[in-house]
């Protein structure tokens, strides 16, 4: 699959899974959310993985807010992401990936709508 949404740093730290999808160390995350902070990105949620590629079934998820604009989406989006993260650390430790989904926001008739997740 090829992944040119992202910057080449960022590939460089990602591990494709088996599946296809991109995932990173916890110590690779907070360069994901600047990225995601960068290009006004939302996180729609994410998963954890173990470094085998297994599902350990924990993951969270960002509702996006009509009543707020696209930038204090993403800030809540990113702020999500990084307390879920730092408080999973905290308690099962750091020998875990993450699977990030970003999204593009759009205004479409006034209203914010979502693009496809980025691959």
């Amino acid at each position: 699959m090829t992944f040119q949404y992202y910057p080449p740093q960022l590939l460089q730290k990602a591990r494709e899974t088996y599946w296809g999808e991109l995932a990173w160390h916890v110590c690779d995350i907070p360069d994901v959310l600047e990225y995601a902070h960068s290009e006004n990105l939302v996180i729609l949620g994410g998963d954890v993985i173990t470094p085998q590629e297994k599902h350990t079934y924990d993951n969270w998820y960002y509702n996006i807010s009509h009543s707020l604009t696209i930038e204090k989406n993403v800030q809540a989006s990113i702020d999500l992401t990084r307390s879920y993260i730092g408080a999973y650390v905290r308690k099962n430790g750091n020998n875990y990936l993450f699977v990030v989904s970003l999204t593009r926001l759009l205004f479409v008739n006034e209203q914010i709508a979502c693009t496809e997740p980025l691959p």
